[in-house]
């Protein structure tokens, strides 16, 4: 019988199995320490060869894990987990042996090698030991109902949800509606989804008596994978020793191999789930040429991510999530924003609306307003923090781009121009003179954003680009003669439009109006300026909001148009025996007939009150002119009279006495009245003028005359044909406006008797002149044949009368002005080869022609030009081989008065024998003629050209021997020398001549 102990206690006997002994039903101890290198524990071991005997020790030699169960016992029939569940559950209790023998009753039943052994140990036990039987029948029925069996991994519920159920958790034994209960399990999720209990990916416990449900809730988008671990002590095999065949095999629950782990791990189901889903959208911005009034908006369809989760609209009960959409307005500034996914620290914020969208596609619309111009970019977003209890089905913040083209609008405004205007230096204008006003134009800062519109073009700074112009009118109004006006908003009925103008203003800044015509009428005239909407232009008129005008009446806007005032008077003498008083009457007009009443205002002075009046004297030959008024001597005391229309009789004062000399006449010269007013800001200043003749009083001294003859400003006449000699008279003390005559006599400066023409007769020139002032000249002009007086001396005698009555004479002989010098020439011509007046008719004749100015009219240092001429004794010029004149002009400077120029002459004179040349002379300075000689009879200038003898007629020679070659030289000789003979007597009859 195999060992056993108190370890693993005894069991019961059965008889009648073995032929010898009985069969114990129980447990087994090892007495195998180790198989095959595997050590072998000390659990209890189990017969499953009842017939054979017992091993002992190290009787078995092999080891297997044990699966399959035979169930050769049908009422006792056991899965092997279920048998490994008993052996687990009651093998420890050894002191009861009826325990032990059930399971090894049960152990043979199912495991037996022998299905007959099986089988008679069965029947022996229930008929030995019914309570054994008995016992096993409960454990069968047990171990059915309680043995790990299936384990089930679960079912999901909510395919594609965000959240649902796993269920169907447990493990059954073979009763498949029965649940084993208690055994830790473990059920892990991969993926984005949590227990919804716990909120853990992980849910521990224990196994029921009916499956376990679970709830799950997505924590993502994705593929969710659920694992189980059921952990249980019991074995589903059991272990098995074997031997050689002639002993038992033993089965163990000991010894449990690694593929009977206590963690039973498995896959279970695999489900997507929806957590969330990412809102986004793409938004296009609202753009206009023009923001009246600074709305702004933005319009966004909303959208999905598809790329993230399904790419669909959460749904909650099948409702869609509502998503607050955040759309935000930024003012980039005045240029155009570059594209970023931050938002600049510079961006200001306009506003931001909030708008709830429940769906994709749909097309939320924001508006705000912006105070300024610029560009505005607009950036939509969904921030979970904003959507409550659903910002657990929103993935994550989302925002699109700031200055995104399709969000960046550039928002320009209109405006409302406007300004101020000051007459500034045309406060105070002259009746006559054109009337203005300056104007800053500007935008009104009141009105949007107080900015002049710039048209900016797209993708511009708003800082570039061109101010729209605006056309202003300015209305000039006449208010009154003597009144200021009165500031009211609206331009009163009784004011008199002077005119209107338009003036078209470029940007902020300065700007003039000026009327057309000058001023007419003097008094007060003030301004109004306004913008007009019909009269900007089209493409300005849409920029601009109209109806601005100023006030009627303002004072900067005033201005005075000063009445020009008119002083007339009348001065007379009054003879006395202390002396010659002056007095004037005097008529003043052109004053405000308020005036000098007016006490000032609106930036007006008060009026002047008084005009000065006062007496100059202009010592005879000091001109009466506004020129020399300094230089006049006040005579007295000045007096004043009230600036104010009206005749004033009788001005004087003791002290305006005519001056006289030391002999008591009255000292020549003028005396003049003069009127002061120095002017104020109704009345130009007026000082009446020294020249105004009815506020003279003259005493004239006699009248005199001197007088300058020249001939073109110079006192030397060209001895020429025809000259003009003009004699300017110089007169004193004539009486303007009376006509004078002038008459003037040349007179011959070495006789003292007149000049006579060729005709006989006196040279006499007479001239009529009204002068304009008391001294001043007039001219008398001779026309004489200077060739008449070649090296005389006139002087010209004049001689004033009026009405027929001699005034003044002047008829120096002596006067150096007076006197004029005609130029005469003296010249020579000769042969230059021997000085005589014969030149022999050869091809390069030379003449020398001495030039002298014996009138002593020529200026030492001067530079003068003489042009010397040959001439035939017939009057033809003579032609050099060209056929031209044969001329030579020279440059000469005399060193006195009358130096001599000496002209060599070159010409041909070979064919000019027997016949005579003269030379012409004409000496000019400056391109004008100083005198001349051309005289074809003056021997002097004249020079002769020989004739030369008639050569005899050479005799024939005699032949020559025919045999003398020589004979020919001598011929030749014999002709030159002839010839030279001839020559000869050429030479010495020239000489002789």
């Amino acid at each position: 019988m195999a060992a056993y102990d108190s370890t693993v206690g005894r069991g019961i006997d059965l008889i009648g199995i073995n032929a010898s002994g009985a069969l114990r039903l129980g447990p087994h101890i090892n007495q195998t320490p180790q198989i095959g290198g595997v050590g072998i524990d000390a659990s209890p071991q189990w017969c499953i060869d009842g017939k054979k005997a017992d091993p002992g020790p190290n009787d078995l030699t092999s080891i297997a894990t044990l699966t399959d169960s035979a169930q050769h016992v049908p009422e006792l029939a056991l899965t092997t987990p279920q048998a490994a569940w008993l052996l687990n559950k009651y093998q420890g209790n050894t002191t009861d042996n009826e325990n032990l023998a059930a399971l090894g009753l049960l152990m043979h039943a199912n495991f037996e090698n022998t299905a007959s052994v099986a089988h008679e140990i069965a029947g022996a036990t229930q008929t030995q030991q019914p309570d054994v039987w008995a016992r096993a029948i409960q454990y069968v029925a047990e171990a059915r109902n309680s043995a790990a069996v299936g384990y089930e991994a679960g079912r999901v519920e909510g395919e594609s949800q965000r959240e649902g159920k796993l269920f169907n958790i447990g493990i059954h034994p073979d009763n498949a509606d029965f649940w084993v209960p208690n055994i830790p399990v473990k059920i892990t999720l991969t993926g984005p989804a949590v227990f919804k209990e716990s909120g853990s990916t992980v849910w521990e416990g224990v196994t029921q008596d009916r499956p376990i449900t679970l709830e799950w809730k997505a924590s993502g988008n994705g593929v969710v994978q659920a694992d189980y671990a059921y952990k249980t002590k019991f074995r589903t095999t059991l272990t098995k020793y074997g031997s050689d065949g002639s002993i038992q095999d033993m089965i163990t629950y000991g010894n449990r191999p690694a593929n009977d782990p206590e963690t039973i791990t498995g896959p279970g189901p695999s489900w997507r789930v929806i957590f969330d889903f990412q809102p986004t959208g793409t938004s296009q911005a609202a753009s206009q040429e023009i923001n009246l009034d600074g709305t702004i908006s933005d319009t966004l369809t909303t959208s999905v991510d598809k790329s993230y989760g399904d790419g669909q609209w959460t749904q909650v009960n099948n409702q869609p999530v509502p998503v607050v959409y955040t759309a935000t307005a930024y003012w980039a500034g005045r240029e155009k924003p570059t594209t970023s996914t931050t938002i600049p620290a510079g961006a200001e914020v306009l506003g931001s609306v909030d708008v709830t969208a429940t769906g994709e596609g749909q097309k939320l619309e924001a508006k705000l307003t912006t105070p300024k111009r610029g560009y505005v970019s607009w950036v939509w977003s969904v921030d979970k923090a904003k959507q409550g209890a659903n910002s657990q089905y929103i993935h994550q913040n989302w925002a699109d781009s700031y200055g995104l083209e399709a969000e960046t609008t550039s928002e320009n405004f209109d405006f409302r121009p406007l300004g101020t205007s000051n007459v500034a230096d045309a406060k105070v204008i002259d009746k006559g003179t054109m009337l203005s006003d300056t104007f800053e134009a500007k935008a009104d800062p009141a009105y949007r954003d107080g900015e002049w519109t710039r048209i900016v073009a797209p993708g511009a700074s708003f800082d570039e680009g061109t101010f729209v112009p605006v056309t202003y009118r300015a209305s000039a109004y006449y208010v009154s003669p003597t009144e200021l006006p009165t500031t009211t908003d609206s331009v009163p009925a009784s004011a008199e439009l002077i005119e209107s103008v338009t003036v078209v203003a470029n940007g902020p800044g300065q700007i003039k109006a000026t009327l057309s015509q000058p001023t007419v009428k003097a008094g007060f005239v003030t301004w109004v300026w306004e913008v007009k909407a019909e009269d900007q232009p089209a493409d300005s008129a849409k920029w601009i909001k109209p109806g601005w005008a100023d006030q009627f009446g303002l004072p900067d806007e005033t201005t005075s148009v000063r009445y020009p005032a008119q002083i007339d008077s009348t001065l007379s003498i009054r003879d006395t025996k202390s002396g010659t008083y002056l007095v004037d009457d005097v008529w003043v007009t052109g004053l405000p007939a308020n005036h000098p009443d007016f006490a000032g205002g609106m930036g007006f002075k008060a009026d002047t009150a008084t005009i000065s009046h006062e007496v100059l004297f202009f010592p005879h030959g000091l001109a009466v002119t506004e020129a020399n008024r300094d230089r006049a001597e006040k005579i007295g005391e000045t007096v004043t009279i009230p600036a104010r229309n009206g005749f004033y009789p009788s001005v004087g004062e003791i002290s305006w006495l005519v001056k006289q000399d030391a002999n008591g006449k009255n000292l020549p010269g003028t005396y003049v009245f003069v009127s002061s007013f120095a002017g104020d800001d109704r009345v130009q200043p007026l000082t009446t003028s020294v020249e105004d003749v009815t506020e003279q009083f003259t005493i004239t001294p006699e009248p005199s005359i001197h007088t300058t003859l020249t001939h073109e400003n110079t006192h030397v006449a060209p001895n020429t044909d025809k000259v003009e000699l003009v004699d300017t008279v110089s007169y004193q003390n004539l009486k303007p406006g009376k006509e004078y005559v002038l008459e003037g006599t040349l007179m011959d400066k070495a006789t003292g008797k007149p000049l006579e023409d060729g005709n006989g007769t006196k040279i006499v020139s007479t001239a009529v002149f009204v002068p304009e002032t008391p001294n001043g000249t007039a001219t008398v002009v001779f026309t004489v044949d200077g060739s008449l007086f070649a090296g005389k001396q006139t002087v010209a005698f004049e001689k004033l009368t009026q009405d027929g009555r001699e005034i003044a004479v002047h008829a120096d002989i002596n006067d150096l002005n007076q006197t004029v010098t005609f130029s005469k020439l003296a010249t020579t011509a000769t042969d230059k080869s021997d000085g005589d007046k014969v030149i022999a008719p050869v091809p390069n004749a030379v003449i020398t022609d001495k030039v002298c100015d014996v009138s002593g009219t020529l200026v030492p240092g001067t530079e003068y030009e003489i042009t010397t001429a040959l001439m035939l004794d017939n009057g033809d010029a003579l032609l050099d081989k060209d056929g031209k004149p044969v001329t030579v002009t020279s440059k000469f400077i005399p060193a006195a008065a009358n130096d001599c120029a000496s002209i060599d002459i070159t010409f041909d004179a070979s064919k000019l024998a027997g016949k005579k040349v003269v030379v012409f002379e004409t000496v000019t300075q400056d391109g004008k003629t100083i005198s001349v000689h051309h005289d074809l009879k003056d021997s002097a200038q004249t020079v002769s050209v020989d004739t030369p003898p008639t050569p005899p007629t050479p005799p024939t020679p005699p032949a020559p021997p025919s045999l003398i070659r020589t004979g020919a030289s001598i011929t030749l000789a014999a002709l030159a020398a002839a010839g030279l003979v001839v020559g000869g007597v050429w030479l010495v009859r020239r000489k002789r001549a």
